[in-house]
């Protein structure tokens, strides 16, 4: 029930356009965030071709 609550409240922060602004860029962030921790973690030879 918790979680229908959190996915509720989610739902009406979507709905205002700087919530979603703001989401937009957390998850950016945190997309950023896990793609440096995984580049650290591929070999040097692999990182160099993705770019």
């Amino acid at each position: 029930m918790d979680h229908v609550c959190n996915l509720y409240v989610l739902l009406l922060l979507l709905q205002s356009s700087v919530y979603q602004e703001i989401l937009v860029v957390k998850m950016y962030q945190v997309a950023c965030f896990y793609r440096e921790k995984c580049k650290a973690h591929i070999p040097a030879g692999v990182g160099g071709s993705i770019r």
